[in-house]
């Protein structure tokens, strides 16, 4: 029998994602003088994007663009092989001339740890104000590597403040063929912004994207807020969906407030890894609520593959809130295949708590 990964069973889809603070940095010789400039929102508009490529580029290549300050900066890193000593003279090349030090670091690579982790930081404080400037740049001039750490945090900050434009990018970027895996966690991401806003445009926009893991991603983080509120309309719409995330996304949704609901639309789904998956979550949330009343539950249904999944996702809750009383009950089941998924699920839980 298949045991089912905990970080499946537990997993409830949810996003919160904070809103991040948008500041650019101070300046170090006089931190508690200088005042503090604060991004209230970016100066560009998503259809910028395409166009604008950055000004970091296409001015820090002409010769003039460089001032002697950051020329000085520029031959003071290469000399240098002191961490620290190389931070504050990022930063405060950052504060002076951002569009000369990013311009410098395109050349660079990904070879240089210390560089690749300063190059990132001047990204994601250029994604801060300037999210249209930030994307260009990478597009154009950094590694596969690095894009794949940076999409996500620069389309958060973009999102922040303009999910519809966010997701206007994200769809036509996924219209063309990608295999970077990173592009289903920014279309689950873009998905929770614009539904933070208006839910039912979080799914047509899901919805609207091509067939793939980006898809099934944003849907399975659109239908979370939808079920939030409306259970049983986004549970009518994921049982027409091919989506495993999905169902397990709104049956632990639902089963936060209405438990004996949700299990009776788990029952109603096809056999199959959406029917597990949805089994799994609801008995894991049913346990934190209640757990005698979720082991009743398991403990009605047929013997065999579906009661197995249900204590599995309940013992996998249980055994972490309450060991001693998880032990005690699956004591008192008989020898089963149930009974060994429980015992696994309680074993991985909280491992030296039970014995035969």
């Amino acid at each position: 029998m298949k045991i089912l990964p905990k970080h499946q069973i537990l997993a409830a889809g949810v996003a919160t994602l904070g809103l991040l603070a948008c500041a650019l940095w101070e300046v170090r010789t006089h931190p508690t003088d200088a005042p503090e400039t604060v991004c209230t929102a970016p100066t560009r508009t998503p259809q910028d994007a395409r166009p604008a490529i950055s000004s970091a580029r296409d001015i820090g290549m002409e010769q003039d663009a460089y001032s002697v300050e950051s020329g000085e900066i520029a031959a003071l890193l290469e000399r240098t092989q002191d961490f620290e000593t190389r931070a504050v003279l990022l930063e405060s090349w950052c504060d002076s001339d951002l569009p000369g030090a990013l311009a410098w670091f395109a050349g660079l690579g990904d070879a240089d740890d210390i560089y690749r982790q300063a190059r990132d930081k001047l990204v994601q404080t250029l994604a801060e104000c300037e999210p249209a400037d930030a994307i260009s740049w990478m597009e154009q001039d950094l590694p596969k590597s690095a894009r794949r750490r940076l999409y996500l945090p620069v389309f958060q900050h973009w999102g922040a403040f303009d999910p519809a434009g966010t997701a206007t990018l994200v769809s036509e970027i996924l219209e063309a063929p990608s295999h970077l895996e990173i592009w289903a966690d920014v279309a689950a991401q873009t998905a929770a912004q614009l539904a933070g806003a208006d839910v039912a445009a979080a799914v047509r926009w899901a919805q609207s994207l091509p067939e793939g893991a980006a898809r099934d991603a944003a849907l399975a983080q659109a239908g979370s807020a939808w079920a939030a509120v409306d259970p049983r309309a986004a549970a009518a719409f994921a049982a027409g969906q091919e989506n495993p995330r999905l169902a397990r996304n709104v049956a632990v949704i639902w089963a936060g407030t209405d438990p004996r609901a949700a299990a009776g639309w788990t029952r109603g789904l096809p056999t199959g890894e959406a029917r597990d998956l949805a089994d799994a979550g609801l008995a894991a949330i049913w346990a934190v609520k209640d757990p005698q009343a979720a082991a009743n539950y398991a403990s009605s249904l047929p013997e065999g593959h579906d009661q197995a999944v249900a204590f599995q996702g309940l013992f996998a809750t249980w055994a972490e809130n309450d060991a001693q009383a998880a032990a005690r009950w699956l004591r008192g089941l008989p020898e089963s295949p149930s009974r060994t998924a429980a015992a696994a699920a309680f074993h991985d839980a909280a491992p030296g708590h039970y014995r035969q």
